[in-house]
């Protein structure tokens, strides 16, 4: 059983470690500027410049690209910018979960449900 835990928490480190390695701070919703029940704003924060991201999101039909992601400078030193992405899920029905997806070049960076 001592094993098992060892193998767990390796796993779980190595899981942590290349979520913090992709994000400063890992994607979250926010209501927004403007609460609306049928919108949430998904945002996040990393300090990789040449990356192209994508996100989708799915209540339950099918997967829908999220509109254009913004993007601004948040904090800045001589190496590292910080940006911080927003986009909007519009299309979310009322009361109902969804799942949605944070694409990092081609490649599922992050995948959750709410």
């Amino acid at each position: 059983m001592n094993n098992m835990r060892k193998i767990f928490f390796i796993c779980l480190i190595s899981l942590v470690s290349t979520l913090n390695a992709q994000f400063v701070a890992p994607p979250y919703l926010q209501v927004g500027g403007n609460p609306s029940v049928n919108s949430l704003h998904l945002l996040w924060q990393a300090n990789v410049t040449d990356t192209i991201w994508k996100v989708e999101y799915n209540t339950g039909k099918e997967w829908v690209s999220a509109e254009a992601i913004t993007k601004s400078i948040i904090a800045s030193s001589n190496a590292t910018k910080i940006h911080l992405y927003d986009v909007l899920f519009n299309k979310l029905i009322p009361g109902q979960r969804f799942n949605y997806r944070v694409y990092k070049n081609n490649q599922i960076a992050f995948n959750a449900n709410a």
